[in-house]
């Protein structure tokens, strides 16, 4: 059992924890001394649970940052910064990237980049297509029927509901 926060404790908080529970960072200690070697020994992968709930978690990051944006940029039609401003798949693309995930920059190219679900997650995209298959709009699955996009310039960044069945959900953190 790996445990990655462990890595990144403040300065001083292990000792603190040490004198009030020095079972706890013993015990501690030997878990992350026996996982690790045994990984490295072994050449083992996590779990494939762990894997889903580590994806799982990124798009749930990437849609609570998406919400910080709602009401404080406005819409740019090829903005792809907070300088300037977004489009909606300058919304996406500007979001996946601080995620350490380089997508291709209009609705269309990240369409046909993303895997395509049946059920999305949160941090999800929410590829708005017409009949014939014409990508115009993207933005960030919420939850409960609702994205975070880019949306005109008299609204700019807001909280959308899905508002018609010609949509496509587009992932790159699950199956």
């Amino acid at each position: 059992m790996k445990i990655p926060y462990i890595s990144s404790v403040q300065p001083g908080l292990l000792r603190r924890v040490a004198r009030t529970a020095p079972v706890l960072v013993i015990a501690a200690a030997v878990t992350l001394a026996t996982a690790g070697s045994a990984s490295a020994a072994s050449g083992s992968q996590p779990p494939a649970g762990h894997a889903a709930a580590a994806r799982m978690l990124l798009g749930q990051r990437i849609a609570a940052y998406a919400k910080t944006f709602v009401g404080r940029y406005p819409y740019k039609w090829g903005g792809e910064s907070p300088k300037t401003g977004f489009d909606c798949s300058g919304l996406t693309w500007y979001i996946y990237g601080q995620y350490g995930m380089a997508i291709p920059r209009t609705a269309e190219t990240q369409y046909q980049a993303f895997r395509k679900v049946r059920t999305a997650w949160r941090g999800d995209l929410v590829f708005f297509h017409d009949r014939s298959g014409h990508v115009y709009h993207v933005g960030i699955y919420e939850g409960r029927g609702t994205l975070v996009a880019a949306a005109d310039p008299q609204d700019g960044i807001v909280y959308e509901t899905i508002w018609t069945a010609t949509v496509t959900y587009g992932t790159m953190t699950h199956r």
